[in-house]
């Protein structure tokens, strides 16, 4: 039986988001429209965790009647919504029976989670609260309204011209990915996990140049925000993905810096990691080129092959070397 008063699912919403959004619209307990839709019993982690810090694995019998009650086609809320790659990935889970339609939940980590949606999308929409969307690297940005949506400080929406570095970082970004967007996102991704992981020697302290550059720009945006923030290291990030995207770069990254200075092959490992300092406005940076840097052990767990090999390191490769 459809619900009474129905509402159109949000491209890349969580399964969770709408089924709270149809719940709000109707004035039912959420946990009683998600008993119904999946035949079980309430999670006491979700009552305790919080709603929307779970996203919900729908099998097709739970799936069916969400449409039922939702009043969209199947294939509709397959498209929109997450339940259908969460269920994919969940198939293993032998405790789940599917005929009486049980879901799945899988907590969501910050900061390459579930944001919400830009607010000025939601109310030409009609709709009275934002859903949540799963980020990706190609939504990190409102393009049509401007809005920053990724890694929100108190689920507070950021204009980008509000922050000239950020807009300069996110336009760089979007050209990257027009030009393969494939490639520009797994390299932001590697990058975003490189500067998460950042340490310069073997006791970091906040008075490190990159750890100062964080800083202050925190202080000058006004709030505060967990840590790592996607939102505060983002051009460095592009910095790096950049670089990880150039074939000029990356060719630099097969030939391991060595104490020659004449004669030896250019670009090196070395101009590699000179270039990263100078392209986040480090003023010494050579400090990346030293033993003790996190972005110098990043570089050589790339690796070599013999000596016919050395030209494949590719763009991947810097992927698979980036921590986490």
């Amino acid at each position: 039986m459809t619900y009474p008063f129905t509402t159109p699912p949000v491209a890349a919403e969580t399964t969770s988001s709408y089924i709270g959004r149809l719940a709000e619209m109707n004035g039912m307990d959420e946990y009683l429209a998600l008993s119904h839709i999946a035949l079980c019993g309430t999670y006491e982690s979700i009552r305790t965790n919080g709603w929307h810090h779970y996203d919900f694995a729908l099998n097709p019998r739970a799936a069916q009647r969400l449409a039922a009650v939702s009043g969209y086609p199947l294939n509709t809320l397959h498209r929109t919504l997450s339940f259908r790659d969460l269920w994919v990935h969940s198939k293993h889970r032998r405790d789940v029976p599917i005929a009486q339609g049980h879901l799945l939940k899988r907590v969501l980590t910050p900061p390459w989670n579930v944001v919400s949606a830009c607010p000025r999308c939601s109310a030409a929409r009609g709709l009275t609260t934002r859903p949540q969307i799963v980020l990706a690297p190609g939504r990190l940005v409102c393009l049509r309204h401007g809005f920053w949506l990724a890694d929100q400080p108190q689920d507070r929406p950021l204009k980008l011209d509000e922050y000239p570095g950020l807009e300069a970082a996110a336009h760089r970004f979007l050209r990257l990915r027009r030009k393969d967007a494939e490639r520009a996102d797994k390299a932001v991704f590697a990058a975003y996990q490189l500067w998460s992981q950042y340490r310069y020697g073997s006791h970091p302290h906040r008075s490190d140049v990159v750890q100062r550059i964080w800083q202050r720009r925190e202080n000058a945006w006004g709030w505060v925000v967990r840590d790592p923030s996607l939102t505060l290291r983002f051009p460095e990030i592009v910095a790096l993905t950049e670089m990880i995207c150039s074939r000029y770069w990356v060719q630099a990254t097969s030939r391991p810096f060595t104490t020659r200075t004449t004669h030896r092959p250019r670009p090196d490992q070395r101009d590699f990691l000179l270039e990263v300092g100078r392209r986040i406005g480090h003023p010494r940076p050579d400090v990346f080129s030293t033993n003790a840097s996190s972005v110098s052990s990043w570089l050589r767990r790339v690796g070599f092959g013999p000596v016919g090999e050395k030209e494949r390191v590719d763009w991947r490769t810097l992927v698979m070397a980036a921590p986490g």
